[in-house]
């Protein structure tokens, strides 16, 4: 497209490339394709089996850009910064506003940023935030934006995921009275319907893989979009070897994690 948004398309896709081509230098092919797709959700060059390994243990939604990895964006940067300060939030803003740029304006990405706003906003208004009503008003705000986001799957999913959260939580957290047990069920139970309809099968490894996986996915996301400024100033080799062989070790890890839950017949059912 032609205009601004056409040059930010084009910016953001040079900016990307620029990015693989400095990981490829230092992280194998297969590894730096597979924190492409943790990054940016851009998992076509990435290898069909381990593709596949990850939708069959429920644990591909590290590799399509999420609000998981917004929310990690968002952690990371608050504990960077010093507290408090109105400054703080517009310099969060500019930096989430940006991973949504490149990130190509996913719908989950958006809806994420536009939830983290509205609840930026309730601190400053001396608001009460509630789940439910910020991802309701996330959900028109992305419908007035583009009516067709509806029939996304990956809108689906995300705001189906926020709902499950919203609905399921108080529940379980009352039967369970633990805070780590009711966030993995909640997941599952909002979600495991709708992607049996979508893929035609359920996930049994997810339950157990998925907080593993999540954690790992928490050191991966910061530390690869930490490399995003390193790459474009001049002389740092040294520090980006030492990040990209830190990089590597991680995403073994969780490779060899995913290898092992992955049992066909077994850890899925079709």
């Amino acid at each position: 497209p032609v205009g601004v948004y056409g040059w930010i398309l084009h910016k953001t896709a040079w900016w990307k490339e620029h990015l693989f081509q400095e990981m490829a230098k230092r992280i194998p092919l297969e590894y730096s394709t597979m924190l492409m797709g943790m990054m940016f959700g851009e998992t076509e060059g990435l290898d069909e089996g381990i593709l596949d390994q990850f939708r069959k243990n429920g644990t591909a939604h590290i590799l399509a850009v999420s609000g998981l990895h917004v929310g990690m964006v968002y952690a990371s940067v608050s504990l960077l910064l010093p507290r408090g300060r109105l400054g703080k939030d517009l310099v969060i803003l500019f930096l989430l506003f940006l991973y949504v740029v490149l990130a190509s304006f996913s719908p989950s990405v958006l809806r994420a940023f536009l939830m983290i706003l509205i609840h930026m906003l309730g601190k400053r208004l001396y608001c009460r935030y509630d789940l439910l009503s910020s991802a309701s008003l996330a959900f028109i705000l992305l419908l007035v934006l583009n009516p067709n986001s509806l029939f996304n799957p990956g809108f689906q999913l995300s705001f189906l995921a926020i709902s499950s959260l919203a609905l399921f939580l108080p529940v379980l957290e009352k039967l369970f009275r633990s805070s780590l047990v009711s966030m993995i069920l909640a997941l599952p139970l909002g979600l495991s319907p709708f992607t049996a309809y979508l893929f035609n099968y359920v996930s049994l490894a997810g339950l157990l893989l998925n907080p593993p996986v999540v954690f790992l996915t928490g050191i991966l996301i910061p530390g690869a979009l930490l490399l995003v400024p390193l790459t474009l100033i001049p002389g740092l080799g040294g520090p980006l070897d030492l990040m990209g062989h830190f990089l590597r070790l991680v995403l073994e890890v969780l490779l060899q994690l995913n290898q092992l839950f992955f049992v066909p017949g077994r850890s899925y059912w079709n």
